[in-house]
């Protein structure tokens, strides 16, 4: 046997179904199913008990310059390299790499490294006096606040008393959405 449904949408207030299954299982030939649903929307307006703020601590990043003084010394950059001492630096430097590496090419580069060493040797730096420096960076630090991340609302409906956190104070009622819905077998 074939089951054959028929369902049938009939408006009573915001929704209402019936619905209606005919179908004849195996070996009962003469049965058939009779199904009645309905449901009914409303809104009403419950009254507010309470509201209370809920708050959640944010850090709020705050930039700002901070300064302080400082001594400095203060150095004359006297040089007194002379040619004549950069000159013997290279020579001896040209000594050490050729008995060291035992061809030309050390000599030239113990020529060029002692070189250098005999004119960094002959750079003085001497204190001349002392300066006051304000120096100052940028630091980022962070200032806490309590701010509101919604409500919890305590309300009544039907003599009872009940909460929800929502995003918005509802003021003194909310408005509910109440179904009922009905089934008969």
């Amino acid at each position: 046997m074939v089951k054959q449904a028929l369902i049938f949408s009939i408006s009573l207030t915001s929704s209402s179904l019936f619905a209606a299954s005919f179908g004849e299982p195996a070996g009962h030939e003469s049965f058939r199913e009779l199904k009645f649903a309905l449901s009914e929307s409303e809104y009403i307006a419950a009254p507010v008990i309470n509201v209370t703020p809920v708050t959640r601590r944010v850090g709020i990043p705050q930039t700002q310059i901070v300064c302080s003084n400082d001594t400095v010394p203060v150095y004359s950059s006297a040089n007194t390299s002379k040619p004549a001492d950069i000159l013997a630096g290279a020579i001896i430097g040209s000594i050490i790499g050729n008995n060291l590496k035992g061809e030309q090419n050390g000599g030239t580069a113990g020529a060029v490294i002692g070189g250098l060493v005999a004119h960094a040797s002959t750079k003085r730096s001497e204190v001349v006096r002392y300066q006051d420096v304000e120096r100052c960076k940028r630091e980022t630090i962070y200032v806490y606040e309590d701010r509101i991340a919604g409500y919890e609302v305590t309300y009544e409906i039907d003599g009872e008393h009940r909460t929800t956190r929502m995003q918005y104070d509802p003021g003194s009622f909310l408005q509910i959405r109440r179904t009922i819905s009905y089934q008969i077998n």
